[in-house]
């Protein structure tokens, strides 16, 4: 069977990332589908578009990209638009990738493939989630991250990973599964909403990505039920930090704050077709729950006339930690994962009309930099606006154009400590050259004075401003080595001490 791949051109605004990226993707049908004699509810008429059609009426929708059963992991990653967003992180954007539909439609094997949670968690595993051919989005996308980390051009990059669940509506460190109580959603004016004392693990190369990946997962609740073997019990959201250092054509050093969000969502049930019970029963309550407010911001964020009200983001936690992503500053891609079966054609109808609102939200990406430094580009544009200035008006004051102006260094030039000026004589030969006026005389020594003490002062300052900011770059590179090579030596002191122990106990 010949894979196909159906693709629309970008619009203006997906170029410049300012909407929800939406692809829709359609999984072949599963065994038990083919046992029941289930028929296939859905067409492919054009490119970018599906047909569902149902017992009543047929339903067309269009999205950025449409992904047919049989299209590969590597297809997916390459044309869905996953390198934008992961190039737009290292350029210090918010960005956040979701899978979204019914359970059982294949959005845990689209971000993390087909190694389950059961199987990462067993010792004696035939496939590993490290494994090429057992690779989901993110780890293609770990792949490609590392790989501009490590080439670096010009740019220190600095890694970091963190690991959660949202579980009955509550937050569950899966990177440090004893801490409950402590980790709690946040919000404060510089961060917007935040987990408190979230456990960040440092990100030297791939190897650690994976294991931050595996042990995540590991830790995952899941269940079976009549639809789902491997069912996700909660929504998970790995994230990673990406922090990069660079400097600016002025000579400054700029660190920018970007990150990007993989969010598997547990998939809406119907009780009377998953026959849940008991603990299940409440679990899917409280899916179905915070998926009904996630939808309901959708909603929100899609109509204009209610777009500037009130958006239920605090209802849910899950709609908390998407809200920067959903209508904030950030960059999305939504993957809207159903599945073809006649059978399941009402929840097929209903991921892709929330689907096709999501593509309706408009974003304001914003690049995640120090408020500090910000302000310091800020004051480097307008410093370059007055130099465009400051040539201006020296064409209205006829003053000769030079492509380097020699003005005298910092303490180079006399000054008349009593009244605090330089020296007229001692300054004369570093002037540039002034037209006379009409009638011979010269009567801008005043503002030549001025600017040329003006212009050493602006050179001083410029100087010891790019040496701090150097200082201080070189000052956290060094900080962060020490710190690395503080633990290998804490590490192999352990491993030392733990190597002698039986030797001591064996001397007496």
């Amino acid at each position: 069977m010949k894979t196909l791949l159906y693709r629309v051109q970008s619009s203006e605004s997906d170029v410049d990332g300012s909407d929800v990226h939406v692809v829709a993707r359609v999984r072949p049908l599963n065994q038990q589908e083919v046992e029941r004699n289930d028929g296939s509810s859905t067409r492919f008429p054009s490119d970018g578009a599906i047909l569902v059609e149902n017992q009543t009426a047929a339903k067309t929708f269009s999205f950025h990209g449409i992904f047919q059963p049989g299209c590969t992991q590597k297809q997916v990653f390459e044309h869905s638009g996953m390198r934008r967003l992961l190039s737009m992180a290292l350029d210090g954007y918010a960005c956040t990738a979701f899978a979204f539909g019914q359970t059982g439609s294949g959005k845990t094997y689209t971000m993390t493939g087909p190694v389950t949670p059961e199987a990462a968690d067993s010792m004696t595993q035939e496939k590993s989630l490290k494994d090429l051919g057992c690779y989901g989005l993110i780890q293609y996308s770990f792949a490609f991250l590392m790989e501009k980390v490590l080439e670096g051009n010009d740019v220190n990059y600095t890694v970091k990973a963190s690991y959660l669940e949202i579980y009955n509506e509550q937050v569950q460190d899966l990177l440090n599964p004893l801490a409950y109580e402590s980790v709690q959603v946040r919000w404060s004016k510089g961060q917007g909403f935040h987990v408190e004392n979230l456990f960040v693990r440092e990100i030297e190369s791939l190897d650690d990505l994976m294991s931050v990946l595996e042990d995540g997962m590991r830790n995952r609740a899941v269940a079976e039920h009549n639809m789902n073997e491997h069912s996700s019990r909660s929504h998970s959201i790995l994230t990673v930090y990406l922090d990069s250092e660079s400097a600016t054509e002025e000579g400054m050093s700029v660190t920018k704050h970007g990150k990007v969000s993989f969010v598997d969502l547990a998939g809406s049930e119907k009780v009377k077709d998953t026959g849940s019970t008991g603990e299940t029963l409440i679990e899917a309550t409280n899916i179905n729950r915070s998926l009904l407010t996630l939808g309901n911001c959708i909603s929100a964020l899609s109509d204009p006339k209610k777009r500037t009200g009130h958006i239920p983001f605090r209802d849910s936690k899950l709609t908390k930690l998407l809200a920067d992503g959903l209508g904030g500053s950030g960059v999305t891609l939504m993957i809207a994962c159903v599945t073809p079966s006649s059978y399941n054609v009402s929840e097929t109808l209903n991921t892709l009309r929330y689907a096709k609102r999501a593509r309706k939200i408009k974003n304001k990406p914003v690049i995640r930099i120090d408020p500090r430094e910000e302000l310091i580009l800020k004051l480097q544009r307008e410093m370059k606006l007055l130099k465009q200035e400051n040539l201006f008006l020296r064409d209205q004051l006829e003053f000769p154009h030079r492509e380097k102006p020699k003005f005298p260094k910092p303490n180079t030039v006399d000054t008349n400590e009593s009244r605090g000026k330089i020296s007229s004589n001692k300054m004369l030969p570093a002037l540039p050259a002034i037209k006379s006026t009409s009638d011979g005389s010269k009567n801008l020594t005043n503002l030549q004075e001025y600017m040329v003490e003006n212009e050493a002062l602006r050179n001083e300052n410029h100087n010891l401003l790019t040496q701090h900011s150097v200082d201080e770059r070189e000052h956290r590179i060094i900080s962060r080595d020490n710190d690395k090579l503080a633990r290998k030596l804490e590490d192999l002191s352990r491993t030392f001490s733990s190597s002698l122990t039986p030797l001591s106990q064996k001397s007496f």
